[in-house]
């Protein structure tokens, strides 16, 4: 039977004295093989030059100083996504009003050259029309639109003030 060195792991918890019923043979093991005896050693010496470490301890500022030192990050570009959001809206409203409202009035008017007074009023009574198709009072819509913008500025306001910044600052 070929004689099989102890491995690695095994040396270790042998010296550990975690090897349970291995611990016997891993010993047997050592008195016979010479190999095995100076990694044993060589894991002992490692196993002093640990123990002795006093380590060492990092200036209070530490932390500070690395952060001083890190590139600052960059914003977030906030803006650009509001901004594709505003264009998605945009063009979603304009293709509710196309699809929903009746526009080649308002066209009609503006090629024989019409007041462009005459054109607005066509066009705000196709959207009064259109909203009275759905049920919805203008004074209601204006009011829910009001609100719903104060809403919004004392969220701002509130984070902000939560973030320590000014209401406007981006």
């Amino acid at each position: 039977m070929a004689l099989a060195h102890l491995s690695e792991d095994r040396i270790q918890d042998y010296l550990d004295g975690n090897a349970g019923p291995e611990q016997e043979r891993a010993a047997a093991h050592l008195e016979t093989c010479g190999a095995c005896r100076e990694a044993v050693r060589e894991y002992e010496s490692l196993y002093l030059g640990l123990a002795d470490e006093a380590g060492f301890d990092l200036p209070a500022d530490f932390a500070a100083s690395v952060a001083a030192k890190l590139a600052p990050q960059p914003e977030p570009r906030a803006w650009f996504y509001k901004g594709i959001i505003a264009a998605v809206l945009l063009l979603a409203g304009t293709g509710a009003v196309y699809f929903f409202v009746d526009l080649s009035v308002l066209f009609d008017m503006v090629n024989k050259g019409l007041a462009l007074e005459t054109c607005l009023d066509t066009a705000v009574s196709a959207v009064r029309t259109f909203l009275s198709i759905l049920g919805i009072q203008t004074n209601l819509l204006v009011f829910s639109g009001l609100a719903l913008l104060m809403v919004g500025l004392l969220d701002r306001l509130v984070f902000a003030f939560r973030q320590g910044k000014t209401l406007f600052h981006v």
